[in-house]
Order: C-alpha cells, then sequence, then structure tokens
C-alpha cells in the first residue's frame, strides 16, 4: 500500500503473520511499516486498530523513517523506532608491556565486577628456537601451580599439517606459539584469551586463539584455536602469561591489555 486511508472492514484476506510487513505506506519514500501485535488475519487488524471509518496512514507515517514499526501505545497507533539491543561492553582494565625481558606477564587483585576477563596478546620469548608455546595460569589470593588446568586446541601448522593437541592435568593451559630467538626479527604471536564466568563458584572455563607466524617460510605457522578447564570453584583475582615449562623468558615489547565484560 502506498499513501491513502486504510478500511476499517476488509473480507476475505489470507491470513497474515502478527509482524508480516503490509507494504510501503506515505512518509517517506520506501518506508516500510510492520504491524505487531495484531492476531490472524486483516479483518480482525481492522477491528483492533480503530474504530473509525478510516485510518489516514500518511498522516499517521509522516515523519517515520526506515525501520519504524506500527504498534498500539495507549490505544493509540502511533510509529515506534525499535531499539536495537546492548552488546556487551569492553571495559579496559589494564595494560602491561615489559621493558625488559620477564618471565612472565602478571595481573593480580583483578576486580570481580566483571561477567568474563578478555585478554589480547603479543608474545616473543628469548628462547633459542624457532617457535615454543605460551601458557596462562590462574588462581585465587596466589597462583595455581597445581596439575589442575585441561586444554585442547585444534590446529593448523607448517606445510598444511593440522591436528589437535589434548593437555590433561597440566600446570597451566597452553595457548599457543610464539617465536623465538630464532624467528625472524621482529615477529610476535597474537594471542586471545577469554575467560567466562571467573567469579562463579563453578570450574572455570576458558576459550583461546593463536597466530604464530614465526618466518617467512611458513613450515612453522600455527594457527589454533582451544579451550580448557580450571579445576577448581575459587573465584580467579589473578592471571600470569608465561613460556610454557620454563627455559626462556618473556621478550621486552611483548604486551597484554586485559578487558573486563560487562
Amino acid at each position: 500500500m502506498s499513501g491513502g486511508t486504510f478500511p476499517t472492514s476488509i473480507p476475505s484476506y489470507p491470513a497474515i503473520s502478527p509482524t508480516e510487513t503490509l507494504g510501503t505506506m506515505g512518509g517517506g519514500e520506501g518506508l516500510e511499516v510492520t504491524i505487531e501485535n495484531i492476531e490472524t488475519d486483516v479483518t480482525e487488524i481492522a477491528t483492533k486498530i480503530g474504530d473509525g471509518p478510516t485510518i489516514d496512514l500518511d498522516k499517521l507515517t509522516a515523519g517515520g523513517t526506515d525501520g519504524d514499526i506500527v504498534q498500539q501505545v495507549a490505544g493509540e497507533l502511533a510509529l515506534v523506532t525499535p531499539t536495537p539491543p546492548t552488546p556487551p561492553a569492553m571495559v579496559l582494565l589494564g595494560t602491561q608491556t615489559l621493558g625488559a625481558d620477564a618471565a612472565s606477564i602478571d595481573f593480580t587483585s583483578i576486580s570481580q565486577s566483571y561477567k568474563s576477563l578478555v585478554f589480547k596478546c603479543r608474545f616473543r620469548s628469548t628462547a633459542a628456537e624457532v617457535a615454543g608455546y605460551v601458557s596462562a595460569q590462574v588462581g585465587n589470593g596466589s597462583f595455581d601451580t597445581g596439575s589442575n588446568y585441561d586444554s585442547n586446541d585444534q590446529y593448523s601448522g607448517g606445510s598444511g599439517a593440522a591436528g589437535g593437541s589434548p593437555q590433561m592435568a597440566q600446570s597451566s593451559w597452553r595457548l599457543g606459539q610464539m617465536p623465538g630467538t630464532s624467528g625472524s626479527t621482529g615477529n610476535f604471536s597474537g594471542v586471545e584469551l577469554e575467560i567466562k564466568d571467573y567469579t562463579n563458584g563453578v570450574r572455570k572455563i576458558c576459550q583461546f586463539h593463536c597466530c604464530c607466524i614465526p618466518t617467512g617460510t611458513g613450515s612453522e605457522s600455527y594457527v589454533g584455536d582451544g579451550g580448557g578447564v580450571w579445576r577448581s570453584n575459587s573465584a580467579i583475582d589473578r592471571v600470569r602469561f608465561q613460556r610454557q615449562g620454563g627455559g626462556g623468558n618473556l621478550l621486552a615489547g611483548s604486551t597484554v591489555h586485559m578487558f573486563g565484560i560487562v
């Protein structure tokens, strides 16, 4: 329909859904208006939206914008602009960048006011290797160094190799790889770790992603996604990133940004 009026009784039309778009009406080129909260057929729509002889759709839709819908508001028809859902907000809680080589990057006394924690990282190590593994430990009051971490990742590696690597009952979550001193100068890995519901009194779940291209040949490249469990019901108030198994430090310039999800 375009402009004009809407009669109060239209017999013998097929049923429409409660939120079906009836057509383009006046009030702006291409404006679509949807009838909401009406039941099954056009006759019922005509009865429910008003008892007068006609409804002036041009007047109703004047000043409307694309995407507006028609709703009954306090017994009258009105144009309503739908409010989109608000996505979860990420709040930057802290950033650490190593000014010198160090065994780890630690966040302690983490606020308990958020739903989840997200860490966005770049890592390189001082170990004499093309690439090694970066890992994370968590804890409450102190870091848990026991065999309480389970994880698994699915990855694609150099020369098209792919696979999975379950790591059960370990002393940390293995998050992926990072270049060592034999990697191309200036190359770091990118890692993202999310710890979900970190304050709840249940075992903690994490998800992680990693991209590591240590050299220009691709033979040692690693791209992986995975997840893990911490075998504790304690709230997490600290997170540590380090080279798995020791044997090297995190290189100066390694950086971690910590976010809280509201």
